[in-house]
């Protein structure tokens, strides 16, 4: 991920300015020999380029609050003695966002989101046109007009918000005319200036994405912030001069710092992306599914590298995803010798309770209250592919991939999860404990896919773009 570096002054309390330097997600104060004392509490900061005569303004957010970490023993103006809280040298902070081209007193409407993979995804080539004669294509004309691919409303955080899709055209002309088609994504709200609103619903789109991308090191680490500022001017009315203010439009950059996101892709992975076109029939379903947090995002692959061998920490992410969509989706009908084993150790269980007083009785009576036919996550995995009682099983989208050793695999996912959780040192991995996982992966994409209503063809079209086997 690439982020700028500045140098300038921030105020880290009232009236106390000190030179910082940002780089690599940290910012740094140089208090030098003198001593100061910070705003305690603090968790935004406010710099002044060194570069911008005027503006040059950046807001950076921390995730903990400045502190300040030794203390000096004064007197007062009164002699009275005193304890006060100071900082001094050189001081490093984490940030985790920050706003570029930061202006005081804005309120926002609007997020537009533009990035690599987005561009493959819905590709701008309809917003530039060949015109002429039948085999003689001679003009070509880029629209500045807008197209709207995609357009609904949703609810969160609160809030209605408008989510578009589209693609457009802009141009330069003059002595060297050029033109650039554009994909943008916008999510347009009431006016607010709340930050963490913004960071979630950054999250949110970010989710989605690597979702679709089956990795979480996509190339959106920014956003466009559309909206309005206050803005102060001296008005002479009535021989005198007063200070107004209106209100002007204003653009700012909200970038997401994540120091464990791994490197992006290279633009030959990025043109892989899944096109808008596969997922076009339930789009919005799909998305309202992350909205409402239906979706486990943990299971992605942090990059191609890591889902190319799947590791330990993968391998617990992918199969958790599966056993919380099992517990959201699938009915969960015991089998007859299920219930009829967990009845007898009922059973079992009731003659010794009423056999027995005191603690005994009572901890017996309790472990009745807990015992209930809990498949195996073999038996998940089958009831899943094959199918139950109100749930079509998936034989038809993935028979082609897993059909003759589903229930090896089964087998061998139930065994290493087994020895991931509880560290038994007796399981060997082999290379059919990276298929078996896989197969559970396939599986998560499915449930999800079909929850959004996908019918199956759909669903394993999808999956053929999207899925290594």
């Amino acid at each position: 991920m690439q982020m700028s570096n500045y140098d300038g002054i921030a105020e880290i309390s009232k009236n106390n300015r000190v030179p910082f330097h940002f780089e690599n997600g940290e910012i740094e104060f140089y208090h030098g020999g003198n001593i100061r004392t910070l705003e305690e509490g603090k968790t935004s900061v406010v710099g002044q380029c060194y570069t911008a005569l005027t503006g040059g303004m950046v807001y950076f957010h921390l995730p903990t609050p400045l502190v300040n970490y030794c203390a000096m023993n004064s007197t007062d103006e009164l002699g009275r003695h005193q304890v006060r809280a100071i900082s001094m040298g050189n001081i490093k902070h984490n940030v985790d966002f920050y706003i570029e081209n930061y202006e005081e007193q804005s309120e926002f409407t609007q997020m537009r989101f533009a990035f690599s993979e987005l561009d493959y995804f819905l590709p701008s080539s309809n917003a530039c046109s060949l015109y002429g004669t039948e085999g003689n294509l001679t003009d070509l004309m880029f629209s500045r007009t807008p197209k709207e691919v995609v357009e609904f409303s949703f609810y969160y955080l609160e809030r209605m918000i408008n989510f578009t899709l589209r693609i457009y055209a802009e141009g330069k002309c003059g002595t060297r005319s050029t033109a650039l088609t554009k994909t943008e994504l916008l999510l347009k709200f009431e006016k607010t200036n709340d930050l963490d609103f913004f960071v979630r619903l950054f999250e949110l789109v970010n989710d989605v994405f690597c979702f679709l991308c089956n990795r979480r090191n996509i190339t959106l680490h920014s956003v466009t912030l559309d909206g309005e500022r206050i803005q102060k001017y001296p008005l002479h009315k009535d021989r005198k001069t007063v200070i107004d203010e209106r209100p002007v439009k204003t653009s700012q950059t909200l970038v997401i710092i994540n120091k464990y996101k791994d490197n992006w892709e290279s633009e030959k992975v990025i043109q892989k992306t899944i096109r808008y076109t596969a997922l076009s029939a339930r789009f919005e379903q799909l998305f309202l599914m992350f909205v409402n947090n239906k979706v486990s995002v943990f299971s992605v692959h942090s990059s191609i590298a890591a889902r190319n061998l799947i590791d330990l920490k993968q391998s617990l992410h992918i199969t958790a995803a599966l056993e919380h969509y099992y517990r959201e989706y699938i009915p969960d009908t015991p089998s007859e010798d299920a219930i009829e084993f967990y009845d007898e150790i009922k059973t079992l269980l009731q003659e010794y309770a009423e056999n027995h007083t005191g603690k005994k009785k009572k901890k017996a009576k309790s472990l009745i209250k807990g015992i209930s036919p809990e498949p195996s996550l073999m038996d998940k995995i089958l009831k899943v592919y094959r199918g139950c009682p109100e749930w079509t099983g998936l034989d038809s989208v993935l028979d082609e991939w897993f059909g003759s050793q589903v229930d090896d695999l089964a087998e061998v996912a139930n065994e290493w999860r087994n020895e991931l959780a509880h560290e038994k040192g007796k399981y060997e991995p082999d290379k059919r404990v990276v298929s078996a996982i896989r197969l559970v992966e396939h599986l998560n994409y499915c449930i999800v896919l079909r929850q959004a209503g996908y019918c199956d063809q759909q669903i394993k079209k999808i999956l053929e773009d999207l899925l290594v086997r």
